[in-house]
């Protein structure tokens, strides 16, 4: 079907239409209602009018922008308020379904759902309590997808919302961090374990030459003193020294164990 074959009139109806400027238009602001006890003033909407209320479906109503705060002297009189909105869906992922946090938002209950204008999809945002101030909270959470449902109506949901995913994001950056101080500290562990154990190699290395050496003089004096007329004691002592040079020679670099030091001394 083409538009040449339709009146002109109906052409400009549907182009008002699909600009959505003929049947709905998105409101600036939520509607925002406090209703009052009309038991003080009664149903007289000529009294209510002079504190500035306007009698809504037979209830005094007070309406308000989302920057005004309800006057003093009716705070008292107050029995409920609800706020109203329509916004386009966005990129900010938000599940359909019941809104309620008794411990941040109070009473405030709000429900989210979906509903298509001429084509567009939009979100309906209905929020009901007593404060004003819970209300403008939950209102913003929602609008700005900080807050998930306390009942989804969906099979499945979008995603987390930006407040969880933010959290997540700072939970796993501590872990990266707790992550790499252990690391640093690993490594240091290792470089000192490292530097010690050349140490003890140096050591060890050292402990082995000077046990040789020992060897060797006792080896050298005992073949020596085959020669030579030495005191028993002082001959003694240096068998001594080459018994106790070849056990520690044996001790170090053969890891034997003493009944192994003891046969190979018999021998």
């Amino acid at each position: 079907m083409c538009y040449y074959q339709l009146s002109p009139f109906y052409v400009l109806f549907l182009l008002l239409a699909r600009s959505n400027q003929f049947f709905f238009e998105e409101p600036e602001m939520p509607e925002l209602i406090v209703r009052l006890n009309a038991d003080t003033f009664g149903q007289d909407s000529s009294v209510w009018e002079k504190v500035g209320a306007t009698m809504i479906g037979g209830t005094p109503s007070l309406l308000l922008d989302m920057d005004s705060d309800i006057p003093l002297n009716l705070i008292s009189l107050v029995s409920s308020i609800s706020l109203k909105d329509v916004f386009p869906v966005d990129g900010v992922g938000r599940v359909i379904g019941i809104y309620s946090n008794a411990a941040e938002f109070d009473d405030s209950r709000a429900t989210v759902n979906k509903a298509m204008y001429l084509g567009v999809e939009y979100y309906e945002l209905s929020i009901k309590g007593t404060s004003l101030n819970s209300i403008r909270r939950l209102y913003y959470a929602i609008r700005a997808g900080q807050v998930e449902p306390k009942e989804s109506w969906e099979e499945k949901q979008i995603g987390l919302s930006a407040k969880n995913l933010n959290m997540q994001l700072q939970l796993l950056q501590k872990e990266h961090l707790a992550l790499q101080d252990a690391f640093r500290q690993q490594t240091l562990d290792l470089k000192q374990t490292h530097a010690a154990l050349g140490n003890l190699i140096e050591l060890h290395g050292q402990m082995v030459r000077n046990v040789k050496q020992m060897v060797a003089f006792a080896e050298n004096a005992i073949k020596k003193s085959r020669w030579l007329i030495l005191p028993s004691t002082l001959e003694n002592f240096i068998q001594l020294i080459f018994v106790v040079g070849k056990v520690k020679e044996m001790e170090i670099c053969e890891h034997l164990t003493f009944e192994d030091l003891e046969q190979e001394i018999q021998a």
